[in-house]
């Protein structure tokens, strides 16, 4: 039921991102991301795609292995679940 739950909010969050993101401010890039982190958290399929990307781009890689030092703990646990 939890897991339905930020399923359920992570693509609320895609969506509402895709709906901001030509604003000037770059909200709707932070609510995509947010939204992208939730589902990663729990599913597998999208897990297994950001370990693509990540393999098949190493700026993305770089990016994501920096960041993952910066956020809170259990961001950090997510973003290591995708490490290629």
């Amino acid at each position: 039921m939890l897991r339905l739950f930020f399923d359920f909010l992570g693509l609320l969050f895609i969506g509402v991102g895709i709906i901001l993101f030509p604003m000037p401010i770059p909200l709707g890039m932070v609510s995509i991301g947010i939204g992208v982190l939730l589902l990663a958290a729990n599913e597998e399929i999208v897990q297994k795609e950001i370990r693509k990307k990540r393999q098949a781009h190493s700026q993305f890689d770089s990016l994501m292995r920096k960041l993952s030092k910066q956020f809170p703990r259990f961001l950090g646990d997510i973003v290591k679940k995708t490490d290629p």
